[in-house]
């Protein structure tokens, strides 16, 4: 994995963002826009748009999307004035997935969106190989911990990380069975990079 890839990657969405609604603005989020990002970290974009662009922006956001790189798996998040959307693109690594917040202009910062709890507990899966990764053993077993209470798992962190992940993705699944694309890449991932 390249640093300079994911950034690009992250370059051509913000360009892709604004072209597809005039008037809106992308800005960088999380460790992108701290300049504490690493190979392991996700695109974190907010994108604003006019409030009479809100519904054709999110609408037609997968199209948009499609135009930079073919997508592989979307979720979202709605509320009347925000939406959060989280997209993994194929042949990508997973940790690069897009985390996008969408606001209308008017949406007050502290606005919030139902998440539910198989597509929180993915995110945390995710978090999990993450902190494993960049050896951070109590993080991931915290992270585990909360992601198998939100899917009514019984289940808590071993340490023994591709079985714990494969257990938090049965669970999610079973929860929400729209869930089982994005739980089958968390196992892929985990698959992949853990041991």
């Amino acid at each position: 994995m390249d640093t300079a890839h994911r950034d690009a990657l992250a370059r051509e969405l913000r360009r892709a963002l604004t072209s597809a609604c005039p008037g809106s603005r992308t800005d960088l989020s999380g460790s992108l826009a701290r300049g504490t990002a690493d190979v392991f970290s996700d695109v974190d974009l907010r994108w604003t748009v006019p409030d009479d662009e809100f519904a054709d922006a999110v609408a037609g956001l997968t199209g948009v999307l499609e135009q930079v790189w073919p997508v592989a798996t979307v979720r979202t998040q709605e509320s009347a004035q925000r939406w959060r959307v989280l997209a993994s693109f194929r042949d990508l690594p997973l940790f690069w997935q897009l985390d996008l917040d969408v606001r209308a202009e008017s949406c007050p910062d502290d606005a919030a969106v139902d998440e539910p709890p198989a597509a929180s507990a993915l995110a945390d899966g995710i978090a999990t190989v993450r902190a494993v990764l960049r050896g951070q053993p109590a993080t991931a077993v915290s992270l585990l911990d909360r992601a198998l209470i939100n899917v009514k798992s019984e289940a808590t962190a071993t340490g023994q990380w591709r079985e714990d992940i494969a257990r938090l993705a049965a669970a999610a699944a079973e929860l929400d069975p729209e869930a089982r694309e994005p739980a089958d890449e968390l196992v892929t991932l985990a698959t992949e990079y853990l041991h």
